[in-house]
């Protein structure tokens, strides 16, 4: 849609004017974390990770609990294919906030990506109490059953996700390599 390319321009341009405004304000002063978070995220909106990232890392140097800036920094470490680093940092943010389901959902993508499975079969078990009616339960469960190899439960889970409406070519993915 030529509406939504305009608009995302549009956010870039923004963002990168940001950055040009804050990196000499950061540049001068060694501790200014409301600065220093927002370059983090102007960083991040451009895909610019690993600047984000030692953005983030200097606001978590005078405030370690920050979650919005924990959560900010996991992202960014996932973005950047750091997945180890993305779970160590949504663990101290799901630590904060354990009900925060956007954390959970990273920290499970995360697992998966590194097949940990006792660790996603935790963070799953996690989100399905924090949101029992997630419509993407199923396929998360899909996912995390055909890591475990568990094929049958797989394409039970996958099945289920089809039912409830999740009929896109990943949820056939997962069905046909659990059937395969």
């Amino acid at each position: 849609n030529s509406i939504e390319a305009d608009k995302a321009d549009e956010a870039k341009t923004l963002y990168e004017k940001a950055i040009a405004e804050l990196e000499p304000v950061v540049a001068n002063v060694t501790q200014l974390p409301a600065a220093n978070y927002s370059l983090g995220i102007s960083y991040s909106k451009v895909g610019k990770f690993d600047q984000a990232i030692d953005q983030f890392q200097r606001v978590l140097a005078v405030d370690p609990n920050n979650l919005s800036t924990l959560q900010n920094l996991a992202v960014a470490y996932f973005q950047e294919q750091q997945y180890d680093a993305a779970i160590e940092q949504a663990k101290k943010a799901a630590a904060v906030d354990p009900k925060n389901l956007t954390i959970q959902k990273l920290l499970l993508d995360a697992y998966l990506r590194t097949n940990n499975g006792e660790g996603a079969q935790a963070t799953l078990a996690a989100i399905e109490t924090l949101s029992p009616n997630d419509p993407a339960l199923s396929i998360n469960k899909a996912m995390v059953a055909l890591q475990a190899r568990n094929y049958p439960e797989a394409v039970k889970q996958a099945e289920a996700a089809l039912s409830s409406g999740q009929e896109t070519g990943f949820t056939y993915n997962i069905l046909g390599r659990a059937q395969a």
